[in-house]
């Protein structure tokens, strides 16, 4: 059973194994189950993506160099959070970026779940975005490229990860443009970020 099929808002799960579940709303009406890391062990890393989120750190540098450092234990935690709850999806979703940040968190989950399709590299952009943080929807929505195959009514239930989520306006956009390629309104999306920034 995954988190959205419990049939009500999730509140905070605090499991013995770190990760939470909540539930993500977006001010478009988008809403789906976020699981996310807390009370990570590798709190630098996180605050290390906190800062990138808004354009305060960059990839490459000191700091940069200690997140890369423990990525890999990081993604693996997400993934174990995420398999508590559920242990397959029809796809697994990630946005485009030059930094391929959520790529580890990606791969973790694609090791560690049973995932049908990945959808990931389907995604491009006409422009970078500096950061979301700066962004909004309609910027981020005509940011994106799609290559459409036409499976898309096939799928019912998908994982969007990242290494980290603040306004949601890219996970927002992303489904969005999947449902105007018949993506079903009833598809079960999940979200899976290290860090879910609230503040």
């Amino acid at each position: 059973m995954t988190p959205v099929e419990t049939g009500k808002t999730l509140g905070l799960v605090r499991p013995p194994v770190l990760g939470a579940v909540q539930r993500f709303t977006h001010p478009s009406g988008f809403s789906a189950p976020i699981i996310f890391l807390e009370n990570s062990a590798s709190m630098k890393a996180t605050a290390f993506l906190k800062k990138m989120r808004v354009g305060e750190a960059r990839y490459y540098s000191r700091s940069g160099d200690l997140y890369r450092s423990c990525v890999s234990n990081l993604a693996k935690q997400l993934a174990t959070a995420v398999a508590r709850h559920t242990g397959a999806f029809d796809a697994i979703l990630a946005p485009p970026s030059e930094d391929h940040l959520a790529g580890p968190y990606r791969q973790a989950l694609f090791e560690k779940l049973t995932i049908r399709t990945d959808m990931t590299n389907r995604f491009g952009q006409h422009q970078k975005l500096q950061t979301e943080f700066k962004s909004n929807l309609n910027a981020v929505a005509n940011s994106l490229t799609y290559s459409r195959p036409n499976d898309e009514a096939q799928i019912g239930s998908l994982l969007f990860v990242d290494d980290s989520i603040w306004s949601g306006d890219t996970v927002a956009a992303m489904v969005a443009k999947l449902q105007d390629c018949g993506l079903r309104t009833d598809c079960k999306v999940t979200v899976a970020v290290a860090l879910w920034i609230t503040e």
